[in-house]
């Protein structure tokens, strides 16, 4: 088993898609999101689409026939079907045992996203840069679900705003994403109703996503890819090289420092990928949640071309997420994540990972 260090270099400007913002292939409209004048792409790639990534880098013999794909070489390496967030069954994917939470990364320098208890009234405290700081000013309420919190210090008007934060020195980043806005227009409309905006992401110059993961496959360090990913099909340079086999274990670490350098009353619990639970059951023992969401709805590629809609859309729990559990249900609550075969699945391609930040001194 190697642990390596995957980097994804977009060559330009990419769109990565979401259940509101595009159409698939063939998709007949029937809810008011499927016909948008302006569509706008997802900055960070889900999992899903760095696990498909790297099947296809994995994959011996390319293509989309019956023959090729079911090749006893082929699932031996990449496994036999494509993840399916609806599985029933514990599944495998050949060489690829385990990917962990897509990251930023300059060179050397890991960003992570910043947790949604920032404050972002804090303005600039050095050399003109933001450092991460939690809001740390709760109250007590009572409600019919029991004592929760609420933050005092809590500025609407900043609200919860996506950034990163340096892993090096825990500075924010707020201006790594920009826009490129195309004019398209609808085949099946000629007329001008048939025009629309479609705004792709650029990623600022010297950034790359990464991940974490353990192959069963020696041999890749060093070696440069070319995937084309997204919507657009836009090519990415995928970079692999190997890594401490204790890399996450020391991020996480690092984390952790991090966030208790600041201290906050309460035990956190910090979401450092997409999370796909049953918030109805897990939020009985929170005192307290900041959270975004996204869509997911899983796509099969199928033979011959063309794609497959996956029956059910999810909500996830959407990175930088914070929750307060009740003092002495910390363990309980990391376990929801992880107690049925659909979140095992979820967590064995880098969703569904927490980690406990216990309050500082």
């Amino acid at each position: 088993m190697s642990a390596y260090r995957v980097t994804f270099t977009p060559s330009g400007p990419y769109f990565f898609g979401n259940e509101k913002t595009f159409q698939y292939p063939g998709q007949k409209v029937k809810n008011d999101f499927g016909n948008l004048y302006y569509i706008r792409g997802e900055r960070m790639p889900m999992q899903t689409t760095i696990l498909g990534a790297l099947r296809y880098v994995l994959l011996p013999t390319k293509g989309l026939n019956k023959e090729n794909l079911n090749s006893e070489q082929n699932v031996s390496a990449i496994g036999k079907a494509s993840f399916d967030i609806d599985s029933q069954k514990i599944q495998e994917f050949g060489q690829i045992k385990k990917i962990f939470p897509i990251f930023l990364r300059k060179d050397e320098e890991y960003f992570i996203p910043t947790p949604f208890d920032h404050n972002y009234a804090v303005k600039a405290e050095r050399n003109g840069l933001t450092y991460y700081s939690p809001m740390s000013d709760y109250g007590e309420v009572k409600t019919l679900d029991g004592d929760k919190l609420y933050l005092r210090d809590y500025d609407a008007k900043e609200g919860i705003k996506d950034s990163f934060m340096s892993l090096s020195d825990a500075h924010l980043e707020t201006e790594l994403f920009t826009s490129d806005v195309r004019v398209g227009i609808n085949r099946s409309d000629r007329s001008e109703g048939g025009f629309f905006k479609k705004e792709y992401i650029a990623l600022k110059k010297g950034f790359a996503f990464a991940v974490f993961a353990d192959i069963e496959k020696e041999g890749l360090h060093g070696k440069v890819f070319t995937v084309l990913l997204g919507q657009g099909k836009v090519p990415f340079s995928v970079l692999f090289e190997k890594a401490d086999s204790k890399c996450v274990k020391e991020m996480e670490e690092t984390i952790i420092d991090i966030m208790k350098k600041k201290p906050v009353a309460y035990n956190r619990i910090y979401c450092s990928s997409d999370m796909l639970t049953d918030c109805g059951k897990l939020y009985g023992d929170m005192r307290f949640a900041i959270t975004k969401t996204r869509d997911h709805r899983s796509f099969k590629t199928k033979i011959g071309g063309g794609v497959e809609k996956g029956s059910t859309l999810h909500r996830l729990i959407a990175a930088g997420s914070i929750f307060i559990p009740e003092q002495g249900k910390e363990e309980k609550a990391l376990k929801a994540w992880k107690n049925n075969t659909k979140q095992e699945n979820a967590a064995n391609i880098g969703f569904n990972q927490m980690i406990l930040i216990e309050k500082g001194e």
